[in-house]
């Protein structure tokens, strides 16, 4: 079963969905953001992976000059 929840990050809050792997742990992906996903070996890991995960891809965003995605109620505010 899928578990979701918020993951706050400088930016805003994104729904993260938490599912459990078969080899164990969770796999977490974001609704809002295509193609990112990460993964930790309990649920306490996952939160934290996802959290860092989140923070990278702004980071990267930020970097390479692009706008932050404009998603409700999974967004990311840009100030």
């Amino acid at each position: 079963m899928i578990h979701r929840e918020l993951i706050r990050t400088s930016e805003g809050d994104v729904t993260a969905e938490f599912e459990p792997a078969e080899e164990g742990g969770y796999i977490v992906r974001f609704p809002a953001i295509a193609h990112l996903a990460t993964e930790g070996g309990s649920l306490d890991d996952a939160r934290a992976m996802a959290a860092d995960c989140l923070q990278g891809y702004i980071e990267t965003l930020r970097e390479l000059g692009r706008p932050l995605p404009q998603h409700e109620p999974h967004r990311l505010s840009t100030g």
